[in-house]
């Protein structure tokens, strides 16, 4: 595990005489930000290939059913989806991939949501 400090030596003079005393142990935080964006929220009414910048996608199935393909759990570790049907048809949305070992699981009922999270082997409901 690599420590969040950094270790500064540094010596220092004694006026006149050449003495030196030290080393002298300095510590200094070290921030480390990261700008992260939230995760996208949308709408789709047609097929639609899910990305790693995604986070709520709204299924409107009014026209047709439609087709929501999930990333690769490898390439997606740790990442949340989360798809709705947001229609009352008899449309279905699909999920186009394998969650919980079920091979393309759907969504059949409005404001049924299933959210979804890859441990960077498999995608599973959660």
């Amino acid at each position: 595990m690599t420590s969040p400090f950094r270790q500064v030596y540094s010596r220092r003079r004694v006026p006149r005489d050449g003495a030196q005393v030290g080393p002298w142990l300095e510590t200094e935080l070290l921030s480390v930000q990261r700008s992260v964006a939230p995760p996208r929220t949308f709408t789709v009414t047609a097929a639609y290939t899910a990305t790693q910048s995604d986070g709520l996608i709204l299924v409107d199935c009014t026209a047709a059913g439609v087709t929501v393909t999930i990333p690769d759990p490898v390439k997606s570790q740790g990442q949340r989806l989360n798809i709705k049907k947001i229609d009352a048809t008899v449309n279905v949305v699909t999920i186009g991939g394998t969650v919980d070992n079920t091979l393309n699981p759907t969504i059949v009922t409005q404001y049924v949501s299933l959210e979804l999270m890859s441990d960077g082997t498999s995608w599973w409901f959660v």
